[in-house]
């Protein structure tokens, strides 16, 4: 059983706030989790991208909730 895809195939890497569309949280929420590395992230220059690869390990649920506990 295999994930839908909510990107464009061919993409690399998202925008942050295109991750955080794809993963139905907050522009905010997002930030959050790549500024304390619980979404890994790159700059090329000054652009941060989130892999592919990034969004279906959280997708699949390998790399963490995407939802704190209190």
């Amino acid at each position: 059983m295999g994930i839908p895809r909510k990107y464009p195939e061919g993409t690399g890497a998202v925008t942050v706030e295109e991750a955080a569309r794809i993963l139905g949280i907050s522009r905010h929420s997002m930030d959050s989790r790549v500024k304390d590395g619980t979404v890994h992230s790159f700059k090329i220059g000054r652009l941060r991208r989130i892999s592919r690869k990034e969004l279906t390990k959280i997708m699949e649920g390998n790399n963490g909730n995407t939802e704190r506990s209190g």
